[in-house]
């Protein structure tokens, strides 16, 4: 028999995703005991889509439509086909037979997120736009009318799949709270939420050459090398500009100094070099 959902958290696992709905409401559940259950979301913060989730028999179609009247409406319709497929379709409700109930052109723009098969009960999740043309606009707080019916597998004609007349239907009114519709992917146990495993950082090795600024060379007393003002000295053995008491090798000649320095004569004498005339002594 048709397993029932715990309506109490809003739940709904299609694979290995997990969806989590801000509200959700039991439709009918008159069939076989088989629920047809509704759940539903703002898709984000941007409020311009809403995702929807619904559950109902795996045998058929289940429908849900959008407008206070069915004719006029348009209505999102999986379908379960004779070999178990899934599928879901935009249809244009134009009137109470089978040939006024038409495929649609998209205007709902409905985009399937998931779907599977559990417990005698076929689960799909799909978004639409929230403003379409022609339809009331859902909005956060105000009601929102909503007519629902499923039935038996549909007849294929063509490129066509005319729906068979509902075993059951009916209308309701949603309200959408401000909160979005959440999911995550479940890890193989269980269905246990897989961890999200934060990367650790790589420390970066110490490069071998060092940011640290090469300290700019002092003053050096250390020659360099370059032109510079300063004299140059006298070489190493040079006479040095101070007086003498040896006489000179000659015995009467004397030594030229610069300056005003003394020099001694032969006779025991001395008298300032400014004052000898040379070659004159």
């Amino acid at each position: 028999s048709a397993g029932r959902a715990d309506l109490s958290d809003c739940k709904l696992v299609t694979g290995k995703r997990e969806f989590t709905f801000p509200n959700c409401v039991e439709l009918d559940s008159s069939s076989n005991g088989a629920p047809l259950e509704l759940y539903y979301g703002f898709t984000d913060a941007s409020k311009a889509k809403v995702t929807f989730g619904m559950r109902g028999d795996t045998s058929g179609y289940f429908a849900v439509g959008f407008g206070a009247e069915m004719i006029g409406s348009r209505a999102a319709v999986t379908i379960v086909d004779g070999s178990g497929k899934v599928s879901l379709d935009e249809y244009a409700l134009g009137g109470y037979s089978s040939g006024d109930v038409l495929p649609g052109e998209d205007e709902l723009q409905l985009d399937m997120l998931g779907r599977g098969k559990e417990d005698g009960l076929t689960t799909v999740i799909f978004t639409r736009k929230t403003k379409v043309d022609n339809l009331p606009a859902i909005e956060a707080g105000s009601p929102s009318d909503i007519i629902w019916a499923f039935g038996d597998i549909p007849e294929q004609s063509g490129d066509v799949t005319f729906l068979a007349q509902h075993k059951n239907r009916g209308l309701t009114q949603i309200s959408f709270s401000e909160d979005v519709v959440t999911k995550q992917v479940l890890g193989g146990g269980g269905g246990t939420p897989t961890p999200t495993v934060a990367s650790t950082p790589v420390p970066t090795p110490p490069s071998e050459t060092s940011d640290t600024p090469t300290p700019t060379a002092g003053p050096t007393d250390e020659p360099t090398g370059e032109e510079t003002d300063e004299p140059t000295p006298e070489p190493s053995g040079s006479p040095r500009a101070e007086p003498t008491e040896s006489p000179s090798e000659e015995g009467g000649g004397g030594v030229c100094f610069p300056g005003s320095a003394m020099i001694a004569l032969a006779n025991g004498d001395s008298i300032p070099i400014r004052d000898l005339e040379l070659g004159n002594q």
